[in-house]
């Protein structure tokens, strides 16, 4: 499920297309470090799968989101460099997003000059390693 606000519409098809156009392959499985936490600051964008930040050795970076009864929720993300950046929404679509998202799935999220999500997707696949214990 993508739902985009339009600053980051271009940004959302580019990462949805890449994924589209990689090659099908049964059983495949990529490494973690192929979907490690990573923040793009001039796109104000960050994306990762939570599985691979908690499997690798690696104890600086995270991905979380979090929904609250108030009707709040959100997503933070911490690179191995120490970069941290969070959003915040309200959004009933951008919620129901979060509120479906599993360990092993890649994650994506916008915000804005406010902290705001602007953007907040979730991608599906069997190729993303499971968290390990």
């Amino acid at each position: 499920m993508i739902t985009t606000k339009p600053a980051l519409a271009i940004v959302s098809l580019g990462l949805t297309l890449l994924a589209l156009a990689a090659p099908a392959s049964a059983g495949r499985r990529f490494p973690d470090n192929d979907f490690s936490v990573e923040i793009q600051d001039e796109f104000s964008f960050a994306w990762g799968a939570m599985s691979a930040a908690r499997n690798t050795s690696d104890t600086v970076a995270y991905l979380t989101c979090y929904t609250r009864s108030s009707g709040e929720g959100g997503c933070s993300a911490r690179n191995t460099a120490g970069t941290t950046r969070s959003c915040i929404t309200t959004d009933p679509e951008f919620l129901d997003v979060i509120r479906t998202l599993r360990a092993e799935e890649r994650v994506t999220f916008g915000w804005d000059a406010s902290g705001a999500c602007t953007s907040l997707s979730r991608l599906s696949s069997i190729q993303h390693n499971p968290k390990l214990p």
